[in-house]
């Protein structure tokens, strides 16, 4: 019998942890695999089954290699060395082979595991981030194409940080312009200002000091190393973040030497036509064929200019050059005929016009910028203009110089694009990213902020240490100060966060360096490891509940063997002395051992009861049942039975007149009752006083145990309601250590509680409390 109740009391739970486990593994979409130490797959979910394209019978019972790259299928053993042995140099992101053989990226864990066989396993866990991989390889390709258009066209394309002492990036185009290195440039702004020309360089200063404010436009001379003075043409603008503040300078700076040299020498030979007018109208003949000598000159300077050149009036192109006409895609005859305006983008035509009836009145108006022309394709050019009033055949007109600046144009366009798509990439990520700084957020995508539970404003209004919980603030706050400090700290590890509902998410932080609008940050990836966090917990308090019952089934066999085999002996001497004396014996005598085998049989019995309520009770086979009733008789009753006649003088009861009438479990209430007397008369000796007593306060009913026994050892206290357990003082005292523990099942069942305070020697006092409205 005893055999085959121990039985029954362990297989149970096992059983309901083994489903439990397997529905935990069965619904959970990370893959979870375990591999025995022969690097054999002896079980998969079905996500692995997913991941790989393999069903689960195909997978199990296989070499783990069967979905590993090349590289670890080679070296399988020695692979299979560094899991078990915790190696730190086994990696956390692997290529993982699926059936068609395709692979996909995963981030794996490995934990090895040995069982009370003594078998090895080791649980093998893994999550597909082949899209963030994908993601990451993008943006790198955008990056590379970003930086080749760059690097390919003419004008010299820079890049700058307002509180940085050098540029971020700058083009190529600088050596070739410039005729120096550019690198030098990255760390050092001096060596640029010192080529610009000495005349110009105190404005050239004073422009960049407002480029944060507003960008600017400058035209200035240069100096290159060979003596060779070069005109710029420099603009830069300023790029803002989400909250309007300026963080980077961008700027292209163009080379106008050809072109201010077709202006200076166009100015230059005005004046110099007026003045050989002046000085030789007596020799009109020889001034007329030098006049024409030299228009024919200026004329082949501006019909071969780099740059449009139109003059404009009432409308319509009075003059347009061979480079102007070919900007606009018309035969000469088109562009003269048709208005000015109508061969400008639709979008531009009001700024143009704008521009071109406030000069014509004199007002002040932007002398250069950006529009848009028409084609004669259908294509589309951005061209700069800079215009200039002058006269033309004795009436108003606007002198244009126009240069085609598409490709930059392209670049900008590009440039904002690239920006875009890696802000969309970032936005988009599965994982959280944020920027930390001066102990608040600066930055957080989409999936950081779904992670916390709070709006953009919440997140950065908020402190982050305020959304790390309390357990784990004190090893964020080190990491993130000495990683500020530039001291080695761990770049990666787990944390909980505090998400806006309460709950507690847990986190896997990747954090690295950065600079910030100029200022240390740090840049940290979350990854949601909540689940897999709780998987690993679930997997531990199964191992736990496992060991309990492996101690439990233990003290059980112990406890009832002796338990049973007192008894057992005492009926089978008494037994075997009736048979060997029978009659013979005194009739006294006679009705003693009867008496013996009935006491042994009665406490075999009480044993076997108290043993079935404590599997009932895991069996949730204990009902509930409170009906009105008195509580102060049915516990008087109890501790009467109990205390027999001869006893009943050791008992003090004490109840108030409110614990009549209330809604309790009589069957419960007897069982508490009735150990808790049982223990003070078997734990208090002779006629040592016991008290009881009961006191109601609106829906709770307290019994109080008072006895002047033993006591209790202060170390058994903490495990006095444990089965099975007896009290390290009780010596040769008969009990199997189940009594209180059954209290406490009845107490909680009853929706209430039970406490203990002791003192060894003195005596102790049981406390109980039952939620027990009145009737």
């Amino acid at each position: 019998m005893s055999s085959g109740m121990s039985s029954s009391m362990g297989t149970a739970p096992a059983a309901f942890a083994d489903e439990f486990l397997d529905a935990v593994v069965d619904v959970a979409r990370v893959g979870i695999c375990i591999v025995n130490d022969e690097g054999i797959l002896v079980r998969v979910n079905p996500a692995v089954s997913e991941y790989l394209g393999y069903s689960r019978s195909e997978l199990t019972g296989q070499h783990f290699t069967i979905a590993t790259p090349p590289e670890i299928t080679a070296r399988a053993g020695e692979f299979m060395a560094a899991v078990i042995g915790e190696s730190p140099r086994v990696k956390d992101e692997w290529r993982i082979r699926r059936k068609d053989g395709s692979y996909l990226d995963a981030l794996v864990s490995f934990k090895p595991l040995k069982v009370r066989t003594g078998e090895r396993f080791i649980v093998v866990t893994f999550t597909d981030i082949t899209a963030r991989k994908g993601a990451e390889r993008q943006l790198r390709e955008s990056e590379e194409r970003f930086r080749q258009l760059a690097e390919n066209i003419q004008e010299v394309f820079w890049i700058a940080d307002p509180g940085a002492a050098g540029l971020l990036y700058i083009s190529p185009a600088y050596a070739t312009i410039w005729g120096r290195d550019p690198a030098v440039l990255l760390t050092n702004l001096t060596p640029f200002l010192d080529a610009v020309h000495p005349d110009d360089r105190a404005r050239v200063i004073a422009a960049q000091e407002q480029q944060a404010a507003g960008g600017y436009q400058e035209e200035y001379r240069i100096v290159r190393p060979d003596g060779a003075v070069r005109w710029i043409r420099d603009r830069a603008f300023p790029v803002r973040n989400d909250k309007g503040e300026v963080y980077r300078v961008a700027g292209i700076a163009t080379d106008i030497t050809e072109r201010r040299f077709t202006v200076e020498r166009f100015r230059q030979l005005n004046v110099e036509l007026e003045r050989r007018i002046a000085e030789r109208t007596a020799a009109l003949s020889e001034a007329n064929t030098q006049l024409n000598a030299e228009k024919e000159r200026y004329r082949a300077v501006v019909e071969n200019a780099g740059e449009g050149i139109i003059v404009a009036q009432d409308g319509f192109l009075r003059f347009a050059n061979p480079k102007a006409i070919a900007l606009t895609g018309r035969s000469a005859e088109e562009v003269a005929g048709t208005p000015f305006l109508e061969m400008i983008h639709p979008a531009d035509q009001a700024r143009v016009r704008d521009n071109y009836v406030r000069r014509l009145r004199g007002e002040a108006v932007e002398n250069q910028y950006d529009f848009r022309v028409t084609h004669g394709n259908g294509d589309v050019l951005w061209l700069q203009i800079s215009a200039v009033m002058i006269e033309w055949e004795g009436r108003p007109a606007t002198l244009n110089f126009l240069t085609d600046v598409s490709a930059r144009k392209a670049g900008e366009v590009a440039l904002a694009q690239s920006e875009e798509r890696y802000r969309a990439v970032v936005e988009h990520a599965e994982e959280g990213i944020v920027v930390a700084q001066d102990g608040y957020l600066r930055y957080a995508n989409s999936k950081a902020l779904t992670l916390t539970g709070r709006t953009r404003e919440q997140a950065f209004q908020t402190p982050f240490l305020d959304m790390v919980h309390e357990g784990d603030r004190a090893r964020v706050g080190d990491n993130y100060i000495k990683r500020l400090r530039g001291e080695e700290t761990e770049n990666q590890y787990q944390i909980r966060a505090l998400h806006a509902d309460g709950s507690i998410r847990w986190l896997l932080v990747s954090a690295v360096m950065i600079q910030w609008e100029g200022k240390p940050a740090a840049l940290n990836l979350l990854a949601d490891v909540t689940a897999r966090r709780q998987t690993e917990e679930e997997l531990l308090r199964n191992l736990e509940r496992e060991r309990e019952l492996s101690e439990l089934r233990a003290r059980f066999v112990a406890t009832t063997s002796h338990e049973f085999r007192t008894p057992l002996a005492t009926i089978l001497s008494s037994t075997e002395l009736i048979e060997d004396y029978g009659t013979r014996l005194p009739e006294g005598e006679y009705r003693e051992v009867l008496g013996i085998i009935k006491n042994s049989v009665a406490r075999m019995n009480g044993m076997i009861g108290q043993v079935l309520m404590i599997g009932r009770a895991d069996a949730g086979q204990l009902n509930f049942k409170p009906r009105a009733g008195d509580a102060a008789a049915i516990c008087r009753a109890v501790a009467e039975e109990m205390l027999g006649p001869k006893q009943r003088s050791r008992l003090t009861f004490e109840a108030d007149t409110a614990s009549a009438a209330r809604l309790v479990d009589e069957r419960v209430l007897h069982h508490i009752a009735g150990n808790l007397i049982g223990n003070a008369v078997k734990y208090s000796s002779g006629q040592a006083p016991i008290t009881m007593a009961l006191a109601c306060a609106g829906d709770q009913l307290t019994l109080d145990v008072i006895d002047a026994g033993i006591g209790i050892a202060p170390e058994d206290l903490p495990h006095l309601f444990e089965r099975f357990h007896r009290g390290s003082n009780v010596g040769g005292v008969d009990g199997a250590g189940l009594g209180l523990a059954i209290v406490r099942q009845c107490a909680e069942l009853h929706g209430g509680s039970v406490s203990v305070r002791s003192t060894p020697g003195q005596g102790s006092i049981f406390t109980v409390v039952l939620h027990a409205p009145p009737a």
